[in-house]
């Protein structure tokens, strides 16, 4: 089974990676244990081998909140939400830098050029 990652490269499912991001969720709340994200990993693995598609990175994390809140572990649902949002917007001011690097090498060889 093959994931579709945010630059849309097909890549190897890998279950463990589920888990090691539930693990630190849980180890920034002290909700859950290591072996409560095994069972949550499985559960979104089980999910997503049922609908027999090619998820998106972000339909997997859809499914790690939406079982973290089956689950009630709330706190953690929360956290995990919050730092899914914090890394998007990391990415978003990363793309605007490299917009702005782009335009400033471009005006560099301008001036280069004009001199």
């Amino acid at each position: 089974m093959f994931v579709i990652k945010r630059d849309g490269r097909k890549v190897q499912f890998e279950p463990r990676k589920i888990t090691n991001a539930i693990f630190k969720a849980f180890s920034a709340t002290g909700e859950g244990t290591l072996e409560d994200a095994k069972r949550l990993s499985r559960n979104v693995a089980k999910q997503i081998e049922r609908k027999k598609l090619t998820p998106s990175v972000e339909e997997i994390q859809d499914r790690v909140e939406l079982s973290l809140m089956r689950d009630g572990k709330y706190r953690t649902a929360k956290a995990y939400i919050l730092y899914r949002e914090q890394h998007k917007n990391i990415r978003e001011i990363r793309g605007l830098m490299s917009d702005t690097t782009v335009v400033d090498d471009y005006l560099d060889k301008n001036d280069w050029m004009v001199k």
